[in-house]
């Protein structure tokens, strides 16, 4: 557990190299973009069966209309 009279004593450090050095860590705009992007569709992956049970249930029932489907 943190306490709360402990403080941080190391101070920030504003130099040049230290930002280089977190800029080259952090990751581009496109490799964040593929990221979630591959995220969703691993995502939609996962979802695919359960939606296709829920609709075979509905399909079972004779309701059509709350359907659920996933665009590719």
């Amino acid at each position: 557990m943190f306490d709360q009279d402990d403080k941080l004593t190391s101070p920030i450090n504003h130099d040049t190299n230290n930002a280089k050095d977190v800029s080259e860590t952090m990751p581009n705009d496109i490799e964040a973009c593929d990221s979630v992007a591959q995220n969703i569709e691993d995502f939609l992956s996962s979802i695919k069966p359960q939606l296709a049970n829920i609709n075979s249930a509905l399909e079972r029932s004779g309701e059509q209309t709350h359907q659920a489907t996933i665009k590719e």
